[in-house]
């Protein structure tokens, strides 16, 4: 490792040590302002975060560089949050779809069982039961976490891989 990695790596350091919680915070306060509660609200604001520091590391050099490196990250947190609600939207849309498609489906639990069903073709058994607790029970993520024990990174990949999945079958 050269110098300049060296330091690239320790001013990256510092800045995520300074700037993850603030980071946090305000992406939790974006999502519950947009009306987004429940556990999803820890858990898009966490990925936000984590994809913010990401690009971040794609540009440690340039970012170094640059004056107003906090302005910079929370416009891409603000945008990474947009991508992720998208992705929400997608699978809540879909859900609201199966309801509207059947009459009566919100009384009688249909929209509920065909998103079962529509887990069930494409999912593991482990990934349904995952997105069952998270998107048909409104469990929380880090509650989750605690039980599977898991870290918040790694149920975190897994929600980004089951959803990659389904977005190929909603695309």
């Amino acid at each position: 490792m050269t110098e300049q990695d060296r330091t690239n790596r320790d001013w990256f350091n510092q800045l995520y040590a300074e700037q993850y919680p603030l980071l946090y915070n305000h992406a939790c306060w974006y999502l519950k302002n947009l009306g987004i509660t429940g556990g999803l609200t820890e858990e898009l604001a966490h990925d936000g975060v984590q994809l913010t520091f990401s690009a971040a590391w794609q540009r440690v050099e340039s970012l170094r560089e640059m004056a107003w490196v906090n302005a910079w990250l929370f416009r891409v947190l603000r945008n990474k949050l947009s991508d992720l609600i998208r992705e929400e939207l997608r699978l809540y849309g879909l859900r609201q779809r199966l309801e509207a498609a059947q009459p009566g489906a919100e009384e009688d639990g249909l929209a509920e069982v065909d998103f079962r069903l529509l887990l069930a073709q494409h999912l593991t058994p482990e990934e349904q039961e995952l997105m069952q607790r998270i998107y048909l029970n409104g469990e929380r993520p880090a509650d989750l976490c605690r039980e599977m024990g898991l870290k918040r990174s790694a149920l975190s990949m897994r929600l980004r891989r089951i959803r990659e999945k389904l977005k190929k079958y909603l695309d």
